[in-house]
């Protein structure tokens, strides 16, 4: 938010085009059909759905989410692992600004982001993710994702006020947090993290 204050006051609202290569990173179709943001949102899904499932790494980071303390007594080296998962977060949500500019057509687009915050957090609690940790799929966020975008799309269409949109998906959220609430209540097994 600091940097984008600022660089909002440098341009002074000026809103530069972008390369032309640089828009046909998002708005380049394959056979007239798939958009290339599509396929890249699906091919990083399954490859940290594999990085997840199927390396050393992902067992830790699975092992950190569900009990911090456990994974710290195992021998698993936290400090590290958070900076690497701390890492691979900021090189994807780099990855999208650059897919998101690329698509809107110019830099100063970057702003209309910040509504995705609340979008993010509904997706994933949607896909089954615990907001406290010690649950969360790459599967269940592809789905929350969909959920989303259909909630998203069925209040556009709705013809409810921006302001009023953005109560209901909050709304959404607040009631599947509550939902995972009452889950791990009755059954406390699947509730992994100690709460704090």
């Amino acid at each position: 938010m600091i940097y984008s204050g600022f660089s909002g006051q440098a341009m002074n609202g000026a809103s530069p085009a972008i390369p032309e290569g640089l828009g046909l990173i998002s708005r380049h179709r394959i056979s007239g059909e798939a958009f290339l943001p599509v396929i890249y949102w699906l091919v990083l899904a399954l490859i940290f759905h594999i990085i997840l499932k199927r390396t050393i790494f992902g067992k830790y980071v699975t092992a950190a989410g569900s009990n911090e303390k456990a994974a710290w007594i195992a021998g698993i080296g936290l400090s590290r692992l958070k900076y690497m998962v701390y890492m691979i977060s900021g090189m994807t949500a780099a990855a999208a600004a650059v897919i998101h500019v690329s698509a809107a057509g110019s830099p100063d687009s970057a702003d209309a982001s910040f509504g995705y915050t609340i979008e993010a957090v509904a997706a994933c609690v949607l896909g089954g993710a615990r907001l406290g940790g010690g649950r969360g799929f790459i599967s269940g966020a592809v789905m929350g994702t969909l959920i989303a975008a259909l909630i998203n799309n069925l209040l556009s269409f709705s013809g409810l006020s921006p302001y009023m949109s953005e109560a209901c998906k909050g709304a959404i959220v607040i009631a599947a947090v509550i939902y995972q609430r009452s889950a791990d209540i009755l059954e406390p097994g699947i509730n992994c993290m100690p709460d704090k």
